[in-house]
């Protein structure tokens, strides 16, 4: 979920956006370019407090951190190699939790700016 777009991912090169405003599928062009930014392909997204964006995919995380008009991209501090499919879960302080199935591989509290 990115604001009140709902994104839905298949396999790679699938992915549709639900509009839960307008109750309808959109094409969501600049949430589309923003996710293929990344090398690895998006499994799942939010947005917190702060507005980034962190996206999982197979072996890993990809944050995209807004700066000036855009965002920054950040493919390496959440690169967890041993891990497969991760799941970020954002929690009331803008705290972050990284699990992998039913254990937490990393955790990291993030400032509200």
């Amino acid at each position: 979920m990115v604001d009140n777009t709902v994104v839905l991912t298949g396999s790679p090169g699938g992915r549709l956006f639900f509009n839960e405003e307008t109750e309808a599928f959109d094409a969501a062009p600049a949430l589309q370019r923003l996710l293929n930014r990344s090398p690895s392909w998006i499994l799942r997204v939010q947005k917190d407090e702060p507005g980034t964006l962190w996206a999982t995919h197979e072996q890993g995380v990809v944050t995209f951190v807004p700066k000036g008009d855009g965002y920054q991209i950040d493919i390496t501090t959440f690169d967890l190699n041993n891990e497969h499919f991760p799941v970020v879960q954002l929690l009331p302080g803008n705290d972050v939790w990284v699990v992998n199935g039913a254990v937490v591989v990393s955790r990291r509290s993030i400032p509200c700016v």
